[in-house]
């Protein structure tokens, strides 16, 4: 009788429970939020163009790696000039059949995170096997380098290489002079970590906010959902958005990515679909160069220092976590070497070894051993596969056979601490 009686109120309370209002209403809050934060229902509009910040196809790769447990011993850094050859030379290792779309650009190369041809290249290099994680991120900025390598250190990951391209482009943006409004930061400058809960001082909102949007997933990114409701509603009517976009509507492609630039054929500009894979190369005829312009000139030497100024912070704190650092100074064309004034490229590359010797830095300088021409490159910029496996072979072998470099990798083991892992949902 006694064991019928529990049975029987379990029962009772199963049955309540089941027609709670009140618990129906958590489990399909559950339900909701899996399905939300599994499907990324936003992403799936990334062929409509109405793609929002937070789900943006250049940076989207950022939040998963940082909040990942896995932790590569090599942190492989940089903007578009470090991405596109590194899946250019992926695909040939792998024997996989590349593309040259812009579905291909967007949902494949922006969102790579491997170097397989690079890790295998090191790994010849250096009798060591170490896996490779590339966070490069088109269209970034030093100050974008910064912000990730700080995100990746505070996330509790500790590489013991790390591998930083750069060029002058990536100190020169007239169309990113302010480091608070790219892509990167905007997408990382919240992601909250618990060192950062408990070493910065956040008003009440931003723990408020911080707190729902980790509860709920739609609050987190509700002005995303608003723009592209917003945008569709547009879209559909027929009406812009803003008295902005009314006025502008003629200049709507003044923002493109530089790495649209490789598949813009102007009849395909609002193709983003799978549906037509482009698989053959097109001749380069440096058609980004009139972009490279408006990037280049005229020179902003406050943007300049800038940018430099965070390459020094980018070092110092590498530095002060007894982390390697190898500066590669990507190739580019002629051609798109001399939109630049002679004094600035010489500018350049003083600073990055004077920068380099203080915080103890490698650079690589591949124009000083190897000769690219422009069948190396798809643009005037992005190295293709057989560039690309140039390139990286040869920084493979330079940090392979630095014997004191890679004593240093030792010093440091990778290791990531819990206590300081993004804040991840419980679910």
């Amino acid at each position: 009788m006694p064991d019928n009686s529990i049975a029987d109120k379990t029962k009772k309370l199963a049955l309540r429970l089941a027609s709670s209002t009140a618990v129906l209403m958590v489990l399909f809050f559950v339900v909701v939020e899996v399905v939300l934060r599994e499907v990324r229902p936003l992403r799936m509009l990334n062929h409509t163009g109405l793609t929002t910040i937070n789900q943006n196809f250049l940076v989207s790769k950022l939040p998963p790696c940082l909040s990942s447990a896995e932790n590569p011993e090599v942190l492989l850094l940089g903007s578009s000039l470090v991405l596109v050859p590194s899946v250019r030379c992926d695909d040939t290792f792998h024997g996989r059949k590349t593309r040259y779309d812009r579905w291909y650009y967007r949902n494949v190369i922006d969102e790579y995170t491997k170097a397989d041809f690079f890790q295998d290249a090191l790994a010849k290099a250096s009798g060591k096997q170490r896996n490779v994680i590339d966070l490069a991120v088109a269209a970034s900025m030093m100050s974008d380098q910064y912000l990730i390598l700080k995100k990746y250190l505070d996330s509790g990951k500790t590489p013991r290489l790390i591998v930083c391209g750069v060029a002058p482009r990536d100190f020169l943006d007239n169309l990113r002079q302010d480091p608070e409004k790219t892509p990167t930061y905007s997408i990382l400058a919240d992601l909250t970590c618990i060192n950062d809960l408990m070493e910065s001082k956040r008003s009440k909102e931003a723990i408020a906010n911080f707190a729902f949007g980790y509860i709920c997933d739609a609050y987190k990114n509700r002005r995303d959902y608003s723009t592209v409701l917003t945008g569709l509603a547009s879209r559909t009517t027929g009406h812009p958005v803003d008295l902005y976009q009314a006025t502008h509507e003629k200049e709507k492609d003044v923002d493109t990515s530089t790495m649209d630039l490789l598949a813009e054929p102007k009849e395909d500009a609002s193709v983003l679909s799978a549906a037509k894979p482009i698989y053959e190369a097109r001749e380069n005829r440096l058609l980004d160069l009139k972009e490279y312009r408006r990037i280049y000139l005229p020179v902003n030497d406050r943007v300049f220092k800038l940018q430099m100024g965070y390459l020094e912070k980018f070092l110092s704190l590498a530095y002060s976590k007894n982390i390697p650092v190898v500066l590669v100074e990507m190739p580019v064309t002629r051609e798109n070497l001399a939109l630049l004034p002679e004094y600035v490229t010489k500018r350049f590359s003083n600073k990055v070894k004077q920068l380099s010797t203080t915080y103890n830095a490698k650079v690589v300088t591949s124009a000083r051993d190897l000769t690219f021409e422009t069948s190396d490159f798809e643009d005037s910029v992005h190295l293709n596969d057989k560039g690309g496996m140039r390139l990286f072979g040869f920084v493979a072998g330079k940090i392979g056979r630095d014997r004191a470099l890679m004593a240093r990798t030792e010093i440091n083991p990778p290791g990531t601490k819990v206590v300081s892992a993004p804040f991840k949902w419980p679910f």
